[in-house]
């Protein structure tokens, strides 16, 4: 009988150690993330950075962009969107690799889409938007 419950003790322990070490890392990286600077730019944020699980949708504040997070994949760092500009679609299943910026021209001036990071089936966003009549689509990255 004293077997069994030392065995059952050490399954649970191992089991208990196994999800410490996982929230640690999370941990980590979550203050990895927050002593990055902010935003690059200092055009206005117009979608301020949050995290969007996959399948869902976020409009800008001014109502000019609407993207949708298409699909995360955590392992190669990447997630694809599908992008409206003015109610125009502009691009769909567009991929961005955590630290790529997509630049999107519109009427209001240009929409710049950051990816932050990816973790699981979440993507962590954030729309600028610099106004100002050189409206050029274009794709940055580090």
């Amino acid at each position: 009988m004293f077997l069994f419950w030392a065995l059952i003790e050490a399954f649970k322990t191992d089991k208990h150690s196994d999800e410490m070490m996982r929230l640690r890392r999370r941990l980590y990286e979550l203050e990895r993330e927050s002593s990055a600077p902010a935003s690059p730019t200092r055009d206005p944020l117009v979608l301020s950075r949050r995290w969007a699980p996959s399948g869902s949708a976020l409009t800008s504040s001014d109502g000019g962009c609407f993207l949708i997070v298409d699909r995360v994949t955590a392992a190669q760092h990447l997630a694809l969107f599908t992008v409206r500009i003015d109610g125009l679609p502009v691009f769909q299943h567009h991929p961005l690799r955590c630290g790529e910026s997509l630049d999107v021209a519109g009427r209001s001036g240009t929409y710049k889409l950051q990816l932050w990071a990816v973790d699981g089936v979440q993507a962590a966003v954030s729309v600028s938007l610099k106004m100002g009549l050189d409206n050029v689509a274009a794709k940055t990255g580090d």
